[in-house]
């Protein structure tokens, strides 16, 4: 704190508002910056466990092998997008949200309710939460 203090040239009571104004935009970041990385991050895990089920046949490990490879498709799609998209919040935020739309369709989801909440709504979630700070700012701004 004193390190902020000394870098502005001013009154005392301009000095207090800056920092104060420096801890709310910082507080208001850092919320918003981890929990949609986290969630997806859990989501992409939850996904994840499901290709285990290649290994329960009898087929020989290769088939099994390639099975859990191809099951695992969805969740490296994602942590590519995630990877491509981290310091960028507002495409990461439309980027999930198409991916839960596009999920929605190519999974049919539509057709159950818990699939829907399940697999589509969560990116949907996520996406929307990476677009939250960009919001706050321009709402602020205006």
């Amino acid at each position: 704190m004193k390190r902020i203090q000394t870098e502005y040239t001013g009154t005392e009571q301009s000095i207090k508002k800056d920092v104060t104004i420096i801890m709310r935009v910082s507080f208001n970041t850092v919320r918003f910056i981890w929990l949609p990385r986290s969630l997806i991050i859990a989501f992409i895990t939850f996904l994840s466990m499901f290709s285990l089920d290649a290994f329960t046949g009898n087929a020989p490990f290769i088939e099994e092998l390639v099975g859990f490879f191809i099951h695992m498709l969805p969740s490296f799609i994602m942590i590519l997008l995630l990877v491509l998209s981290w310091n960028r919040p507002v495409a990461a935020g439309y980027i999930f949200t198409t991916l839960g739309i596009v999920f929605t369709f190519f999974f049919n989801t539509y057709e159950q309710i818990e699939k829907l909440l399940t697999i589509s709504l969560i990116p949907v979630a996520v996406g929307l939460l990476f677009l939250v700070p960009s919001f706050i700012r321009k709402r602020r701004a205006a």
